[in-house]
Formats: C-alpha cells, structure tokens, sequence
C-alpha cells in the first residue's frame, strides 16, 4: 500500500502583497529600460535619446485616437493600386487631365525635368488608358494660384510616409521640384497616400491629415519624412506622431 504523502507549504511562500510588489518592480524596470517616462503633469514624455516629447496637443490627438481618417488612407491606396501604382513613390504627370508621362521610384531631379519640360512642350503622348481620381478638396496641393502657364502640370504623386525612396525623392528631388516649377506656376503638385508599409505607415497617413485639419499638412509632411527610422521600429508610433504635433506647435 502506497504511502500518502503531503508536501508542506513553506513558511517564506510568497504572500499577495509580495506578488504585487514584484509586479510593480517589473514593470517600473520595464519602463526604465525603454527611457519614455511620464512626468508629473502627463504633457511631456523623454525619449531613449533624452529628447522631450511634448503631447500636449489635444485636438490632434483626439483626432488620431478616433481613426478618424482611417477610411480616407485605405480609399487613397485602393485608387492607386486601381491606376497601376504597386510601390512607391510613384508619380504621374498630367496635362489636362491626361496622363503623358510617370515617374518611378526616387528618380533624380535631372530626370523628372526633362519630363515636366517635355510634357509642358506638348511633346508627350497619353499613356494608355490610367485613370486617377480627379483632384477634390479633399487633395493635399501645392500651387502657384497667382500664376497661369499654358499646359501647365500637374504632378500627382503617392507615397508612403515610411518609403526610404520616398523619403529619398522628397530630400533630393521635391524641394527642387518645388522651388523651380510649382513656385514658378509651372505645376500642381498633389500628395496622395499609398501606405502599404505596414501600421505605422497608416497611422503617419491618418496622422498628417490631422494636421491637415489645423493647415498644417505640409509642414508635418516634411516633418516625417526629416524623421524616418527605419520601417515599423517605433519612429512612428502614436506617442511619436503626437510628439511631432506637439513640436510643430498644433492644438
């Protein structure tokens, strides 16, 4: 007969206030290690690098908290996987409405010239049959409205905030594209989303629209392009995106 054998609870067992002690340890550690704490008034968090993110800014935050333009980035991505687009950046030149021309990926400034001064000319013939979404008040433009050219451009270009090509094309070839030809009168340059890059690249998109509500879609678009790191490793993340409101001043 087998004997039955009983294993005592020893006397120094962890009691419940010891459990939650040791919780509480955990997770201050595990805050610890990622630097972001929340200070006292809970406006202003510092980053791994010592840096203070300022996420004060309410009406933005409410704004990327409800999704509210989630719909909006998914509809843009589908119109140009719809017109052929299938990575970024990808951008289209127009001439009344018709496209004559595309730009593929980050191509230098030298390159996207001569195809604006070709397309401008009257040299370029329509591409197939593309079809794009006509430009609404719901389009991010940057024009010259005091300027009338004959067969001016426009420029049509999607994008994906976390894209390095995109980020390239933006820091080499945009401000240029900019400076000389939409400042000039000569085109229209409209930013449409194509996040395709993952989570983060969404939330970038909905959030740059949040900050087109307070007309400052341009400025935080070129925030997050000065500010890529790397795709899906936190750099654009809720607590970063409302970090750059903060620092570009939005409510």
């Amino acid at each position: 007969m087998e004997e039955n054998i009983t294993t005592p609870i020893e006397s120094n067992s962890p009691n419940k206030n010891q459990v939650q002690i040791a919780g509480a340890i955990v997770i201050a550690g595990i805050l610890i290690a990622g630097a972001i704490l929340l200070k006292s008034d809970g406006s202003a968090l510092v980053s791994p690098d010592g840096r203070k993110l300022i996420t004060n800014a309410k009406v933005f935050n409410a704004c990327l908290d409800s999704a509210k333009y989630a719909q909006a980035v998914a509809d843009s991505k589908n119109e140009g996987a719809a017109a052929g687009v299938t990575g970024t950046p990808k951008g289209f030149i127009l001439i009344e409405g018709k496209v004559v021309d595309t730009i593929d990926g980050a191509e230098p400034m030298e390159m996207v010239k001569q195809k604006i001064d070709t397309a401008i000319a009257g040299k370029s013939k329509e591409i197939g049959n593309i079809k794009l979404a006509p430009i609404s008040d719901s389009d991010f433009v940057i024009a010259n409205e005091d300027s009338s050219v004959a067969n001016e451009a426009i420029i049509i270009e999607y994008a994906d905030f976390q894209c390095p090509f995109c980020g390239k094309f933006f820091k080499e070839t945009e401000e240029t594209l900019i400076k000389d030809y939409v400042d000039a009168g000569k085109v229209r340059f409209v930013y449409r989303d194509f996040a395709f890059l993952g989570k983060e690249s969404l939330k970038a998109a909905e959030a740059a629209r949040c900050a087109g509500d307070q007309g400052k879609f341009w400025e935080y678009h070129d925030y997050l392009y000065n500010h890529q790191n790397g795709e899906n490793q936190g750099a654009f993340s809720n607590l970063y995106l409302k970090s750059f409101a903060g620092e570009l001043k939005l409510k």
